[in-house]
């Protein structure tokens, strides 16, 4: 088939809404597919109960239906199995199954329900909802053949134990049953992101690693009586060896998030709170605090000019403005460049887009920086006027002490948060610029808590965030 291949039936034509895009000019994957197939069943389903099957036949629709449902079925399925792959560890075997020919849903489904669980716990609550819908399904049509031809293949006419389908019963599961699949292909993509950080041990995900810090108590009571109760019951709970629980500690104490969970913040890189007081003061100069607390007042017009202040350009600036701007950035450079050093420089950056992109992982936040700091130190190595285009590229964005400010909150950096908010003569509206941070806290606080069942500890950043928002 030629890559421009076309014919009478198959082709593009007027009116362009009614092109369907298929093949690389769309790059559908499986899950696609199963949507397609999931949507086309619910719709001839509400097309055939709207019509109290007098337009289209219960007898005659109940085939393409059912096939539909079933085919999207045994689609999420073999997503959800190839989804696995990624969470394979520490020499876990997944056995090969056959994805590409296997059409027994029953045999895939028993595969995904015992590996899936096996790799992560966190599996079991959408396994267990979608057991007996899928299990209904394979019981009637474990092959796929019986809503697609009347006889098999041994002249075995079909459905021959069943009687009665009752379409508005399938509309009502279908609906539930369309739901918890799409569940369950979120939980593989999300899983996947995380466990791609490698930030795990051969019976905990990173997720398991922020439970126990969460139960532990800060770092510096590490060795006490309340460290040891706690370390009994952990090992207990998650059935570790003494061997996995102190590597399971060293990953908690050295990952930037998980550090800040137990109190012990992991140090800069490079960057260093004299450095990131400096570069805000300038920032400051630059920006003004004035028109940063404005938009951040809690009125309307104070959002709606944080929005108009994160798309406005120099463009708008009168001439006397622009020259005003030009000399300060001239007075203020020298300093900069004498005391801030490119590496620096590119882990503020990291730290801003860490925040402005709502990345999720600390592990992110590394990979950021390492990317910021190469183009740094290519800037510097341009000359001098790259790397003052650099700096101040980062120091003209209206937002970037509010996303920093935020990172830094995230990783456990309280005392350099409260400075750089004193310095800055914004500890009235914090909670305002905390916001993200809260947000970010609560969701992973709600995530650990339901995981575990207990109350949690609450770590001092964490703690810090709450303050300044009941103070607001």
């Amino acid at each position: 088939m030629s890559k421009n291949f076309a014919n009478e039936t198959f082709r593009s034509a007027e009116p362009s809404w009614a092109n369907a895009c298929v093949g690389e000019n769309g790059s559908p994957d499986i899950v696609d597919y199963a949507a397609g197939f999931a949507n086309a069943a619910q719709v001839l389903l509400e097309q055939v109960i709207h019509h109290r099957g007098l337009k289209h036949p219960t007898d005659t629709f109940v085939y393409p239906i059912c096939f539909n449902m079933r085919h999207a079925i045994e689609l999420y399925i073999k997503a959800a199995i190839e989804s696995l792959r990624p969470l394979v560890h520490h020499g876990y075997r997944l056995p090969n199954i056959d994805t590409q020919t296997s059409h027994d849903i029953g045999m895939l489904w028993r595969y995904l329900k015992e590996h899936s669980v096996a790799l992560d716990w966190r599996y079991k609550n959408v396994i267990e909802l979608l057991d007996t819908a899928i299990s209904d399904f394979a019981e009637v049509d474990s092959t796929g053949q019986v809503f697609r031809y009347p006889f098999g293949r041994e002249n075995q006419k079909h459905l021959t134990e069943l009687a009665i389908i009752n379409l508005l019963v399938l509309w009502s599961k279908f609906r539930a049953l369309v739901a918890d699949l799409k569940t369950l292909n979120y939980h593989g993509e999300f899983l996947g992101d995380e466990y791609r950080h490698q930030t795990y041990t051969a019976h905990l995900s990173r997720f398991d690693l922020a439970c126990i810090g969460y139960q532990l108590p800060p770092r510096a009571e590490w060795g006490s009586n309340t460290f040891e109760a706690a370390k009994v019951v952990l090992r207990g709970h998650f059935n570790l060896s003494s061997n996995e629980f102190s590597r399971a500690l060293k990953l908690i104490e050295g990952n930037i998030e998980l550090a800040a969970i137990i109190d012990a913040p992991c140090e800069f890189k490079y960057l260093t709170p004299v450095q990131l007081n400096l570069f805000f003061d300038s920032w400051c100069k630059i920006v003004g605090i004035d028109d940063v607390k404005r938009r951040y007042a809690q009125s309307p017009e104070g959002r709606a000019a944080l929005v108009d202040a994160e798309v406005s350009s120099a463009s708008s600036w009168s001439i006397e403005e622009m020259t005003a701007d030009a000399t300060l950035r001239t007075e203020i450079w020298p300093t900069l460049r004498d005391n801030i050093s490119p590496e620096a420089f590119g882990e503020i950056r990291a730290l801003h887009y860490f925040s402005r992109s709502s990345l999720r992982y600390s592990e992110d936040f590394e990979r950021e920086r390492q990317i910021a700091v190469r183009d740094a130190l290519a800037a510097r190595d341009a000359g001098e006027a790259r790397l003052r285009q650099t700096a101040f590229y980062l120091m003209s964005k209206p937002a970037a002490l509010e996303h920093v400010l935020n990172s830094l909150l995230f990783f456990g950096h309280v005392d350099v948060v409260d400075e750089l908010l004193k310095r800055s003569k914004l500890t009235a509206i914090a909670g305002l610029l905390l916001e993200p941070s809260l947000r970010r806290f609560r969701r992973r606080r709600r995530e650990v808590s339901e995981a575990i069942n207990s109350e949690l500890r609450y770590p001092k950043h964490e703690r810090y965030a709450v303050t300044q928002l009941e103070q607001q």
